[in-house]
């Protein structure tokens, strides 16, 4: 695509603070667009998302994006979840509970919830797995009513 003139562009900027008495934080804005390409329209979307140490055990997280066109499944997301760091004794890993929220492109559908608990083990200086089991309630694509999902996530950070 680069030499058809068709271009996607991410900026993000971040802090990693280190706040007295909670811990560390980090919080980043990005931004992105994708220009059009083929039967695929203009995409913008911007979002923020903000990680925070709260003591030696808690943290918490948010986030929030945005999206511009109909390419998306929603237009807009936002998400809040609590981790307890180092459960078990094991130090770099993390489990937690999040929840969500997300408002379909879509005008016919309503609005998605749901509820995630996940396990995120640290199994190398390289690589995090993280299990988890998520509810969703009036799953936007779905004719269900509500529907458990079970997921496994693969981070490799080089």
């Amino acid at each position: 695509a680069w030499r058809d003139g068709v271009r996607g562009y991410v900026i993000e900027a971040a802090l990693t603070p280190e706040i007295k008495g909670m811990g560390e934080g980090v919080y980043r804005l990005t931004w992105s667009l994708d220009e059009a390409n083929g039967p695929l329209p203009r995409m913008e979307t911007w979002s923020l998302s903000f990680d925070q140490d709260f003591g030696e055990r808690f943290g918490g997280f948010f986030r929030y994006a945005q999206a511009d066109t109909t390419f998306r499944d929603f237009e807009r997301r936002a998400a809040l979840g609590h981790q307890v760091k180092q459960p078990f004794g094991f130090t770099h890993d993390r489990i937690g509970v999040g929840a969500w929220w997300g408002d379909p492109t879509d005008n016919r559908l309503n609005d998605e919830r749901g509820l995630e608990i996940f396990y995120r083990a640290q199994v190398s200086p390289y690589l995090q797995i993280s299990p988890n089991v998520q509810f969703v309630d009036n799953p936007a694509l779905s004719d269900q009513s509500s529907e458990i999902i079970f997921g496994l996530r693969l981070r490799l950070a080089l």
